[in-house]
């Protein structure tokens, strides 16, 4: 395959991934009586979403820098996949939350696929592929939102998942077909920091939630301070955690 077209799979996946984080934002008074919650508890749909997406976004960036890009790419695809089917299909709100969760990892393919294009285009390409890329997430967006509504006010909200799931299907196979094959031997090898990624992810998530639900809590409420406190503590001490050296 040409080097063309890996730009154009690549943000046929970035775009792909700015569609399906767009999905929601509409959809909270939808989700409410579809699933009979109230409003507040409607937006966890959102709120969900983005503490993944909180969390998953660096810890993305970071193995996107090792030698299995491809792998990870189709994984976190393959995810959103999956949880685009378990919210079309959900029988109850617990359920839907949980798809949604794992449409979180749409956050993070954008990093995903910058570390591609930066590792395969040719050199004078690269910062045109990496300025594209980033361009495609803002057009995804714009187009996923009014596309969410009309789905979801036509054929309801359900089908606007599933529309998501075949999207995200044809991503799949294109991503398989035209990526180059991994391991990549020229990344460096590094052992993964496990317990820093995951002071960061809660950090991250500890703040969203503080951050999304303090208006709600109240500002001075003793939940509100402890997840402030405790995004605090944790991205001070993810920040200072070492990643073990190189292996050889």
């Amino acid at each position: 395959m040409t080097r063309s077209n890996l730009l154009g799979a690549l943000i046929y996946a970035a775009l792909t991934s700015a569609v399906v984080s767009s999905l929601g934002m509409l959809l909270v008074p939808t989700i409410s009586d579809e699933f009979h919650v109230d409003v507040s508890a409607a937006q966890w749909m959102l709120t969900v979403n983005l503490l993944v997406g909180a969390i998953a976004t660096p810890i993305m960036g970071r193995l996107s820098d090792g030698p299995h890009k491809k792998r990870l790419l189709v994984c976190s695809l393959v995810t959103i996949l999956l949880g685009s089917v378990v919210a079309a299909a959900a029988p109850n709100f617990i359920v839907f939350l949980i798809g949604r969760a794992l449409q979180g990892l749409s956050y993070g393919i954008v990093s995903v696929t910058i570390a591609l294009a930066r590792r395969y285009l040719a050199e004078n390409k690269v910062q045109f592929g990496i300025s594209s890329l980033s361009v495609t997430v803002t057009t995804g967006l714009g187009v996923g939102y009014p596309l969410t509504g009309i789905l979801a006010d036509l054929l309801g909200f359900r089908f606007a998942f599933w529309f998501a799931a075949l999207f995200l299907t044809t991503t799949v196979l294109v991503v398989r077909r035209i990526v180059p094959d991994g391991p990549d031997e020229r990344a460096p090898r590094r052992t993964f920091d496990v317990p820093g990624a995951l002071l960061i992810g809660t950090g991250l998530a500890s703040l969203l939630v503080a951050v999304s639900e303090g208006a709600r809590w109240g500002w001075t409420s003793p939940w509100t301070i402890g997840f402030f406190v405790t995004a605090g503590l944790d991205l001070a001490r993810g920040a200072s955690s070492k990643c073990a050296p190189p292996t050889r």
